[in-house]
Order: structure tokens, then sequence, then C-alpha cells
């Protein structure tokens, strides 16, 4: 009887309940005065969620990304269990955030029959942190390749970027997670670092020291010293090395030993005067003779060794004179004249010039000399007045030919033995009918080339021995009358 009723009363019953459910309909985002917020915060702060409708609710519910339900206006002790303050108008407020609290927060309220929902964010900012390996110091040999790999961490994700020396950096891979280095240079010595920046707090960095291996590089600023007995003498060895050079003196092949009175030797650390920071060895090694005797003339070595390698710089310790220079080359010769100028250096006094010329052949065939082509050799004594360390010498050539090319070249003596051979210099003589018609035009053009030793073996006859500093006007023009008679008669 009992059952009966029970059934019959849940038949009559159930369809209100049915009823009912159906009447509670479920709107997004509808009759909320807050609006869906995304908040962005930091570790260890707290943070509101808004959710407050137009409407007086009667109930409010907040779930998680996983519709956990953490909150309930009707279960107050969900908000002790999730560390969570549920407040008056529907608004969560979330403390000591927590990097795990990122995530979608759905309010629900229930005015009524009627449920309405809002959703609401929370992004944990994190600031980057990034780690590199290898990490500290890497010791790299000239020419080597090595890479390094960075891993950054962060919300949002960092940006990574590298920097070389403060210099930024673009041939990476793998999403600039890996960085490719190739020791060109011992200039790329320094710090490489890897940047991560996600606009959270200061960027993070983290690298390497980069250190370059390699054999001692020497630079000799003057790789001649001009000097004389008497004087003091000093040679100089720049020297760049990774690690330290030991260095090691010698002179025409034998130790140089520095015990006695005569040499001494220092050495200078030319990074301390710096600006930036070097990472290899830069240091200026001094070699000082304090009174030069005829016998410490020649050759000097400054021997760099260390586990890479050893190098070897050369320094010429000499009292002759230094390799002559012409000046004013450019100066017009005249059908038969041309008046050369040279200068070179000699702390002790020039004695003479041995001034050595020859005529050249060209394709003009009506103009071509005859039989072998010889240096011809004219001794030009110095001028006694000069007392250096720099000499100047004019010498005015006469007896030359018309339309010709000449090519003259020079050394200088003292008592310690002559100069190297000057360039030679060529120029070319004008026809006389350019000298009467107004158009004469020469030309001269220095060049370096092995000196043919072996051609001097004539004397030039007179008039050039005649060695003249200058032509009076009645030579020259005697010369002229005689060349345009032999052209025009």
């Amino acid at each position: 009887m009992k059952s009966y009723s029970l059934k019959k009363c849940l038949t009559g019953v159930l369809p209100i309940i049915l009823i009912l459910i159906s009447d509670i309909t479920v709107e997004a985002d509808a009759n909320f005065k807050s609006h869906p917020t995304t908040a962005k915060v930091y570790e260890s702060d707290s943070v509101l969620l808004p959710c407050y409708s137009t409407e007086r609710h009667t109930r409010v519910r907040w779930f998680d990304d996983d519709n956990n339900v953490i909150a309930d206006s009707q279960l107050p002790q969900l908000q002790e269990q999730y560390d969570r303050i549920l407040h008056p108008n529907g608004s969560l407020e979330v403390i000591n955030v927590q990097l795990n609290d990122t995530g979608n927060y759905i309010c629900e309220v229930t005015i009524g029959y009627r449920v309405f929902k809002q959703v609401n964010a929370i992004e944990v900012q994190v600031p980057p942190s990034v780690i590199t390996y290898p990490a500290k110091i890497m010791n790299i040999t000239l020419g080597g390749i090595f890479q390094i790999t960075c891993e950054a961490r962060g919300v949002p994700y960092p940006i990574i970027s590298w920097r070389h020396n403060s210099q930024k950096v673009t041939n990476t891979d793998d999403s600039n997670r890996r960085l490719t280095v190739e020791v060109k240079h011992y200039d790329m010595a320094g710090y490489i670092e890897c940047v991560a920046d996600n606009g959270v707090g200061e960027p993070a960095s983290s690298g390497l020291l980069l250190l370059v291996q390699f054999a001692p590089e020497i630079i000799v600023k003057n790789p001649i010293v001009h000097t004389k007995t008497g004087l003091q003498a000093k040679i100089e060895c720049i020297v760049f090395s990774h690690p330290t050079a030991q260095i090691h003196w010698f002179f025409e092949g034998k130790p140089v030993v520095k015990t006695n009175n005569y040499f001494s030797a220092y050495e200078n650390d030319l990074t301390v005067t710096e600006a930036l920071p070097s990472y290899y060895s830069k240091k200026r090694h001094v070699l000082t003779i304090r009174s030069v005797r005829e016998s410490d003339l020649g050759k000097y070595e400054c021997k760099l060794e260390n586990a890479l390698g050893i190098s070897t710089g050369t320094v010429t310790l000499m009292a002759y004179p230094l390799k002559p220079v012409f000046e004013n080359k450019h100066q017009p010769a005249t059908p038969t004249t041309k008046l050369l100028s040279w200068q070179t250096q000699s702390l002790s006094p020039i004695i003479d010039y041995s001034f050595k010329f020859r005529l050249v052949k060209t394709g003009n065939e009506n103009f071509q000399p005859k039989g072998k082509i010889y240096w011809r050799t004219l001794t030009i004594p110095a001028d006694r007045d000069t007392t250096g360390p720099f000499h100047t010498k004019s010498y005015k050539l006469e007896g030359l030919e018309p339309s010709r090319v000449y090519e003259v070249s020079i050394q200088a003596r003292n008592q310690y033995g002559q100069s190297e051979q000057s360039n030679i210099l060529q120029f070319s003589t004008p026809a006389v009918s350019d000298i009467i018609s107004s158009s004469s035009s020469t030309e001269s053009n220095e060049y370096e080339s092995p000196f043919d030793y072996d051609q001097e073996n004539e004397i030039y006859p007179s008039p050039f021995n005649a060695g003249s500093h200058s032509t009076t006007m009645d030579t020259m023009s005697f010369t002229v009358f005689l060349i345009f008679c032999r052209i025009y008669l």
C-alpha cells in the first residue's frame, strides 16, 4: 500500500522537478557589471578576480580549468581548503599566487532560476632565467670551433639573443638556442653571453669567457735602427700571445748576454693603458745597447716561445746610410739634361754618392741604342757642410739625347759602408722640335726593381763623367744648335 502511494506521489512530483530544472537557463557573460579580466601577476602576489552581477545573486561558485569547484558561497569551507577568499559581491581573491595558479577561472552566478557565467584568468609572470653550457671559461686554440647552448625559462617564454663582447650576434641556430663559434682571430677572445628577456623584470644573461690560445705574434715597427758608434740604441719587439710567451734575444745567431755593461732588457705591459679589457698578453720588449760599438752593428732577433709555437722578429742595427729617395721626380727634362734631387739619412757624414744611369730600349725603332745597354756610374762627392741626419743632394745630368728614355739609381756611402740601391727612376727627354714649338712634355716614373750589378762594367765617357752641378747656357745652346743642324740640314 505504501509502495503504491510513493509511486503515485513521484508520478505527480517528477514532472514538476523537471519543469523547474528546465527553467534554470545558463547565459554566458550576461547581466554582469564586471568584465572578463586576465590578471598578470608575480609569484607570492594576491589578485582579485571580479565577478558581480547587476541583480542580487542567490549563489556564487568558482571553478578552475579542470572544472573543480574552488569556492562556493554556500560552502565556506572550500575557501579555507583552496586558500581563497570569496567576497560578498562574488569576486574571488587568490592569496599567495604560485606558478601553478596560472589558468582560467570561471565565475558562476545564480539569480533565481538563472545561472550566468564569466571567465577570468590568471597569468603568473615569472622573470627570465637562463643557463648556458659549457659555462665559465673556455680555452680554444686559434682556428678551433665550438658550440654553446642556452636554456631559458620564464613566463611568458623569453626571447633569446646573443652578445659577443657587447656586440649582437646573429649566426645562431635552433631558434637561437645554440651558437656556433669559429675562432678566426685572437681578438675574438672575450665574453659570449646568452640574454633572455620576456618583459618581466630585468633581462637575464649567462655565458662564458672565451680565451684564445695562439702562438706568439710579433710586430717590429722599426726593422732598421739607424745609429752610429758611441750612441745608445734601442731594439723593440711588440708581442701578442696567449699563454704569455718567453723572450730570447740573439745577435748574429748567438744569444745576447745581458749581464755585461753593454746590454740591458726590459718589458712593458701594454694592456694597462687600454680602456677595454684584454684577454691575451700584449708586451713591448726592448733591448738597449748603452753605447754602440762597431762590433754591435748587425742583425738582432727577438725569439718568442709559448706552448703553441715559436716566432721570430728581426731588427738590423746599422750605421750606413738609409736607402736614398728621389725628390722633385716630375721636374721636366730638356732634350739634353735632367736635374735630379734625392735625400738620404745618415748619422755620420756622407762621403759620396754612386750615381748610376742608362739608356732604355723603347718601341721606337729610329731611336734604339746599339749593342748592349750598360749602367754608367758617376761618383758624386757629398756636400761637406751637412751634419745630418738628413742629407739632400742635386745633380744635373748632361749630354743626354733627345726623345730618349733613361733610368737612374743612387747609392750613398759613409764611413761604415754603402746604402741600399734606391728605387729606379725612369724619365724621358723631349725632342728638339718640341722645345722650339714650346710643346715640351716629359714623363718620370719611379719603381723598385732588382739591380743588375753584372752590367755595371762601363764608365760613361765625357761629358757625363764631368759631373757638373749646373749647365751653362752656352753649352746647352751649342748642343741644341748641333742637334737642330743634324735634323734639319
